[in-house]
């Protein structure tokens, strides 16, 4: 689950207000247990979580229930994001944050090749920074999450480089922020 103290550096760069597109769907890709989903669902009209974990999104359902004053995800489904259940173009934009390093990176292609068939505008990816404290916290949660659950965090960005074109990046203390157009394609 995600450490909620994290969420002050999770903040919306204001200075893009301007230039992300606000759309009527949006899709949130690894919705978890539903800490992130008030960002986007402020702003759009729809917003569809998508999570692999059924415990995730049990965790999200009840929390839904009992806390009415707080904005979860409209839709939820369990699936895959390397198989994403739209049809093409029919998201307007997508949001994920910590998921990418999930992602297995034989699988994260596929991936992002999905994003791009399924979106009709803009990914707006947020992932933890790799250097400094915030690659302390990563390498002590990767060696937790080892232990854990068998598997470690895969933070190569090369393939995420590669497959997008990225229309804004920005660093914050914990986070790096990409806002990546789906609507052109992108030759690997």
């Amino acid at each position: 689950m995600r450490l909620s103290f994290l969420r002050k550096f999770r903040l919306f760069p204001k200075q893009w207000s301007d230039i992300f597109i606000w759309e009527d769907v949006a899709l949130e890709i690894g919705c978890g247990t539903g800490e992130w989903s008030i960002i986007p669902k402020e702003k759009h009209r729809i917003l569809i979580g998508l999570e692999i974990s059924k415990v995730f999104l049990k965790i999200q359902h009840k929390n839904k229930k009992n806390r009415k004053d707080q904005c979860y995800c409209d839709h939820l489904i369990c699936a895959s994001a390397d198989y994403l259940p739209f049809k093409d173009k029919s998201i307007d934009v997508a949001y994920s944050c910590d998921v990418i390093h999930h992602i297995p990176l034989k699988i994260q292609p596929r991936f992002f090749k999905e994003c791009k068939r399924v979106l009709k505008k803009y990914y707006l990816a947020l992932e933890m920074k790799l250097k400094g404290l915030p690659l302390i916290f990563t390498i002590i949660a990767d060696k937790l999450q080892k232990m854990i659950w068998g598997y470690d965090y895969d933070y190569n960005r090369s393939i995420f480089y590669k497959n997008f074109k990225i229309v804004r990046y920005r660093e914050s203390f914990m986070y790096d922020w990409f806002i990546v157009d789906c609507s052109e394609k992108v030759e690997p």
